[in-house]
């Protein structure tokens, strides 16, 4: 590369972040001026319709974070260090109100959350549990989604990891180093049904109104009616929210 094109990269670099900073600056403005400084934090699973939840408070004047603000700034992995408040005090995420995929999911996160956030609002949603497993293998062809290591953790197959030196920690990259196959059902409907239980055991002794916490299901079809109560805002009757349904995506943080 000549001292020139280097030169050119370095300034067209610096003109991209002086770019960055000003739209999240822009929308954490926009977020005060609305007036919704609480926070939503989307604790569903992956492949439970977490898009779709996005689009719906898109849909209704929100700004979200969603995985692709998570991958760019390694929150995933950020998580894994136990480095928290790195992710709470970046501009990106004090600038959103609305937080879907990850690593809002992940094992226990739900708890720090509620700590740090006392007036924050949490939304899960469920689905069957054989569909979501269907999904969760379909989705990248019957290995693991997104960053082995995170997913390891949150699917408690470490031990496998362990056993594949050639897959690095604590790396951001997307691998889908595992097989994702028939014999896991089992394990990984018991680790999802397992989460939705201690969730709602969780919210049912700290938020016994409901105030705070709502639980619904990604295939009633009241479900955005249901949510739009929630959070007060006015959902048309028979208004469906479906982002990529059927689409596979490939590559995807867990």
């Amino acid at each position: 590369m000549s001292e020139t094109s280097g030169l050119n990269q370095k300034t067209h670099t610096i003109k991209n972040r002086i770019r960055t900073f000003f739209i999240q600056t822009r929308l954490a403005i926009r977020s005060v001026f609305l007036g919704r400084k609480q926070k939503i934090f989307v604790l569903s699973f992956q492949r439970s319709g977490t898009k779709s939840t996005g689009k719906f408070f898109r849909e209704h004047g929100y700004i979200v974070s969603s995985w692709g603000t998570a991958k760019k700034l390694d929150w995933p992995l950020t998580w894994l260090r136990g480095s928290f408040e790195t992710i709470f005090n970046s501009l990106d995420f004090k600038a959103a109100q609305v937080y879907e995929d990850s690593p809002w999911f992940y094992p226990g996160f739900y708890k720090v959350l509620f700590e740090k956030f006392p007036n924050a609002k949490f939304v899960f949603l469920e689905r069957n549990s054989d569909k979501w497993f269907d999904s969760m293998m379909s989705h990248s062809n019957q290995r693991t989604l997104g960053n082995t290591h995170v997913h390891a953790m949150i699917y408690e197959r470490m031990d496998e990891l362990n056993a594949k030196p050639e897959i690095g920690y604590y790396e951001n990259s997307i691998l889908n180093g595992l097989a994702l196959t028939e014999e896991y059902r089992e394990k990984y409907k018991y680790i999802y049904k397992r989460a939705i239980s201690d969730v709602k055991a969780f919210f049912s002794e700290h938020d016994p109104k409901g105030n705070q916490f709502f639980f619904g299901n990604i295939e009633d079809d009241d479900v955005w009616l249901q949510l739009g109560d929630f959070v007060g805002v006015k959902v048309n009757e028979g208004k469906v929210f479906h982002a990529h349904k059927t689409r596979k995506i490939k590559n995807a943080t867990p």
